[in-house]
């Protein structure tokens, strides 16, 4: 009963480990809301019980509420998405709950120099939660989505911090 409604994740990207995420969300009592630029994608018949916003990034999320109660996921299909996503949700004055963002290390890198040049806050660039994703050996998409909602639930219930420990293995799960 801790997951409701009122949780809301924001999926950027409609990409192949969007369909389960996005399944996984919604089974576990989020609103879930996915937005993607290319409409074939971002099709509501590949996202059942989902509101699909099939418009450019940044605009979009511009008009939606982002807050304590909001988890981001940031699955585009190219950094510089994942850099003007991050900028409009780190820029804002109430933070989201969750920001994550997938990639390796190298695409990582590159976003976060994208960012500390447009003036982005190193304090916000340090709650961000990347790779996404408990560290679990994650590779199919539906385990990529697994490992995801893993790390929203621990969040979710145990904090960003304790979240963060067990990520670094430096806590055990329970």
């Amino acid at each position: 009963d801790i997951l409701t409604s009122d949780v809301m994740i924001i999926i950027c990207g409609a990409g192949h480990i969007a369909v389960p995420l996005a399944k996984f969300a919604v089974e576990l009592g989020f609103h879930v809301i996915v937005i993607d630029d290319r409409p074939d994608v971002a099709h509501p018949a590949r996202f059942p019980g989902c509101e699909v916003i099939a418009e450019d990034f940044v605009p979009t999320l511009r008009n939606l509420p982002i807050n304590a109660s909001t988890y981001v996921v940031l699955i585009t299909r190219g950094h510089e998405h994942d850099a003007a996503c991050l900028a409009e949700i780190l820029n804002r004055k109430s933070d989201a709950a969750y920001v994550g963002l997938i990639g390796s290390r190298r695409r990582v890198n590159i976003v976060i120099e994208m960012l500390e040049k447009q003036g982005v806050k190193a304090a916000k660039l340090a709650g961000l939660f990347t790779p996404v994703g408990l560290p679990i050996g994650a590779e199919s998409p539906e385990e990529i989505a697994a490992s995801i909602m893993a790390e929203l639930i621990c969040v979710r219930k145990k904090g960003a911090e304790k979240a963060r420990r067990i990520r670094k293995g430096m806590e055990v799960v329970s």
